[in-house]
């Protein structure tokens, strides 16, 4: 868990879905420049992925276990994204 929160704090910039117009300005804030309605605009919603074959107990259990990693790491990141909105003195959009 801590190489990927190194790495995340290495990286210039990053997005969150969730969070898309915020992480758009963000960008633009970052490196330059002024967004355009079109940089704004969603492309595509994801999917909700729906298996047909319930999983084992043991994937299940490794499912359980992967996704505790990546709900910290999702939340380290949602607080870096917040602590650079902040540097920049840029607004949470949506």
């Amino acid at each position: 868990m801590s190489a990927a929160k190194l790495r995340l704090d290495a990286v210039d910039f990053f997005g969150l879905a969730e969070h898309y117009e915020t992480s758009v300005c963000l960008l633009f804030k970052t490196f330059g420049g002024v967004p355009q309605e079109e940089d704004i605009q969603h492309i595509k919603k994801s999917t909700i992925y729906k298996p047909t074959v319930p999983l084992s107990a043991n994937d299940l259990a490794a499912t359980k276990t992967s996704e505790a990693a990546d709900i910290q790491l999702y939340e380290y990141a949602l607080q870096v994204l917040m602590d650079r909105l902040k540097l920049h003195n840029q607004p949470l959009v949506d």
